[in-house]
């Protein structure tokens, strides 16, 4: 091993995101929230409270500093090409957006499920409503 690697004491582990705030990033660490920099790759780190960020923590060296997100379980992706508006999210079973009482979940065999406490459509042009068969009520 060398031995500024043996005297840094390196520790690299995972942790869940916070907060995020100029470019640091606010994880949940052993002794309690901590703050930590972004490793600077010349790309932007997009990170969202909850994901799984890889760490590595230097015996007395200052701050913390985030080296990536991990993708999450089960091969979930979100992407966008550079300089595009769209982003693709996938899921290798089931997708789900929820907020409060409110869902949209997306399932692999196609079937899409729209829950919520009221439903509202609105079309400034024409609200088509097309299956081989539509049940209301």
């Amino acid at each position: 091993m060398d031995p500024l690697l043996a005297i840094m004491s390196p520790t690299i582990t995972t942790h869940h995101v916070l907060d995020a705030d100029d470019g640091r990033i606010l994880v949940d660490g052993a002794g309690g929230p901590e703050w930590c920099d972004v490793l600077d790759s010349g790309r932007a780190l997009t990170c969202g409270t909850g994901d799984e960020v890889l760490v590595c923590t230097v015996s007395g060296r200052g701050r913390p500093v985030v080296l990536g997100r991990i993708s999450p379980p089960g091969g979930s992706q979100v992407s966008a090409a550079p300089g595009q508006d769209s982003v693709v999210i996938e899921a290798v079973a089931d997708l789900t957006l929820r907020c409060g009482e409110g869902s949209i979940t997306i399932r692999k065999d196609g079937k899409i499920l729209i829950r919520g406490t009221d439903l509202v459509s609105h079309a400034k042009r024409l609200n088509r409503i097309k299956g081989a068969s539509v049940a209301i009520n």
